[in-house]
């Protein structure tokens, strides 16, 4: 099998457009390549499809960014994780700030109040100290049903 020219394949794609679709006014949207973008647009051309370049990634969208990051303990309506110094990881979510669900894991765990939270039951049942400072957000939701949802998923 021999290679055709860009311009003979892109001319076979486009003469199997149906007239429908051609009367739609299709538009053909590719990122802008020099050289290469002006022959599509041409052949595009010959069959009234209408072209679009949008521009790709540039280094400095790669380096910079505009809006400041949150940190991730003011983040609310997410599912996070704390791990256990055992290996094992705690997985929850919440609607509220992170920072304030994670005091109140912390005050439960000195008080060794079991049943306000998970993590002290287990801090207290099996002797293992919580790392804290490894706590993270593992996924964000904007509806309640979702974030039960992939909590449940990264059970």
């Amino acid at each position: 099998m021999t290679m055709q020219p860009l311009g003979q394949a892109l001319k076979s794609y486009l003469l199997k457009i149906t007239q429908t679709e051609q009367e739609k006014g299709l538009i053909l949207i590719i990122s802008f390549i020099a050289g290469l973008s002006e022959s599509i647009q041409r052949v595009c051309g010959d069959f009234d499809i209408r072209t679009a370049f949008k521009s790709g990634k540039t280094l400095r969208s790669h380096l910079t960014k505009v809006k400041d990051t949150i940190p991730i303990s003011t983040e609310s309506s997410i599912v996070y994780s704390i791990p256990y110094s055992c290996g094992k990881v705690y997985i929850s979510e919440t609607t509220r700030r992170l920072e304030q669900r994670v005091k109140e894991h912390q005050d439960a765990c000195k008080r060794g109040d079991e049943k306000v939270s998970a993590i002290a039951e287990h801090a207290w049942q099996q002797h293992y100290p919580i790392k804290w400072e490894e706590e993270r957000v593992v996924d964000r939701a904007s509806k309640n049903r979702e974030l039960k949802i992939k909590e449940y998923t990264y059970r």
